[in-house]
């Protein structure tokens, strides 16, 4: 996106870029950090304390680092007996014994124990409410575009492509979106939704675009394996449009699409990341695809 855009940071929420598609089996879920074995800690004293500190640990490497104010993501692999983990400049290497990881911090010279958690348990969710299996539908990496139409201002219809990550939160789901201008740690929006019995996603709390989103102002289906949020109004600081958002989940293929509904940068960034089995990055290079575009020898 090249136009300029107000954008909110999420707290602390940690860039990583590292590891491949990572060996899962036995490993995905949460963990609670038990043991430290040294006075530092792996991450900043403003992010964790202590004994309030997880991760979870998702199919395909990725996952996120959490306590009970602040949230960041990272990146896993497991080869042979070896376990890594990203967390923004940071690698914990270690070992998986039964349920438990010992990680060591590099950085800080931390040795730490993480056992593995009831996704259901008061440990996890406070409230100890149990997560809808339902749920796992929605949870992972998307990839779309966004478009601005009918603008009150004569804005020309302009279509950016995006990513997005849907993260439980308990009984609810965060999705944060990103697109060209943005990234996961700079994103275009983040939203909490609950699912109700239709299997229907409505918006509790977060923004777009710098405007407050509040209950039931955005709702999301599920519908041929797209989400879809059509025609929204936006108004605000003089800004007068329409909007609309399309993902599929990263790694699909869009043929048998209508060519004219693919993101701009679907065959040159996308297509190939996929087809290398790459994870989803956490900011879109758009300026490094320009300049591929018009100096196509050069790349």
């Amino acid at each position: 996106m090249r136009s300029q855009i107000f954008l909110f940071c999420l707290l602390l929420l940690f860039l990583c870029g590292c590891g491949q598609a990572a060996d899962t089996s036995g490993l995905s879920g949460s963990y609670r950090i038990v043991r430290s074995e040294s006075d530092k800690l792996v991450l900043p004293d403003d992010i964790t304390d202590s004994f309030d500190l997880c991760l979870r640990l998702d199919p395909g490497g990725s996952g996120e680092v959490y306590n009970s104010e602040n949230r960041g993501r990272l990146r896993w692999q497991l080869e042979s007996d070896t376990l890594t983990v990203w967390i923004g400049s940071r690698t914990l290497t270690g070992s998986v014994e039964g349920t438990s990881l010992l990680l060591y911090d590099n950085e800080s010279g931390a040795l730490l124990r993480f056992d593995m958690l009831d996704e259901n348990s008061e440990a996890e969710n406070d409230s100890a409410e149990p997560e809808k299996e339902s749920l796992s539908a929605w949870v992972g990496d998307w990839y779309g575009w966004w478009k601005i139409e009918d603008s009150a201002q004569n804005m020309p219809m302009s279509w950016y492509d995006c990513c997005a990550s849907i993260t439980r939160e308990g009984s609810c789901l965060r999705l944060i979106l990103w697109d060209e201008d943005g990234s996961y740690s700079e994103p275009l929006s983040s939203v909490l939704f609950t699912e109700d019995a239709d299997g229907v996603l409505n918006s509790v709390s977060g923004y777009f675009y710098g405007r407050t989103i509040q209950e039931h102002d955005w709702t999301l289906a599920l519908t041929d394996g797209a989400l879809f949020l059509d025609r929204q109004h936006y108004q605000q600081n003089g800004e007068d449009f329409l909007f609309s958002v399309y993902l599929r989940p990263w790694g699909d293929d869009w043929k048998g699409l209508d060519p004219d509904q693919f993101p701009f940068y679907y065959d040159d960034w996308y297509l190939p990341l996929v087809e290398n089995k790459a994870p989803m990055p956490e900011q879109i290079p758009w300026q490094e695809l320009e300049q591929n575009r018009e100096n196509p020898k050069a790349s």
